[in-house]
């Protein structure tokens, strides 16, 4: 059974316009690892999508960058280095524009299709970034 502490199945599958066999799916354990074999349970995150930024004009991913510690001898001195993205990512990152940290999240041209109508106002993945986590 798929639900969350808010939303029961019905209401999951209809947020994120996937049915529920196909949630199961992509939400099943990794039988390959024998550490999965103990937890069977599918396991993933909703993300509400609200705060979504709609430019009138594309942007560029090379418009965005992340930051990156340079100075691995000494942890607690600050030196960062700003490297403009080149490619999409393929899992969710932290992105900057300016001095504005966003979330970069891929989806597919459906997702998006969805997303931009309304018709999506959620997303399943497996693995998130650890600060979205709550209550874990």
């Amino acid at each position: 059974m798929l639900f969350t502490n808010t939303l029961d199945t019905e209401k999951l599958m209809n947020k994120c316009c996937v049915d529920y066999f196909k949630l199961e799916e992509y939400l099943k354990p990794n039988w390959g690892k024998e550490d999965d074999l103990q937890n069977l349970d599918t396991v993933g995150y909703v993300i509400y999508i609200n705060n979504l930024e709609i430019f009138n004009e594309g942007k560029e991913i090379s418009n965005f960058h992340r930051i990156e510690n340079v100075n691995d001898t000494n942890f607690y001195e600050n030196d960062y280095r700003y490297i403009p993205i080149t490619n999409s990512p393929r899992n969710m990152m932290y992105a900057y524009d300016n001095e504005e940290r966003k979330i970069i999240i891929p989806v597919s041209s459906e997702e998006m299709c969805r997303i931009a109508n309304g018709e999506q106002t959620t997303l399943v993945r497996k693995i998130i970034l650890n600060e979205m986590k709550k209550g874990e």
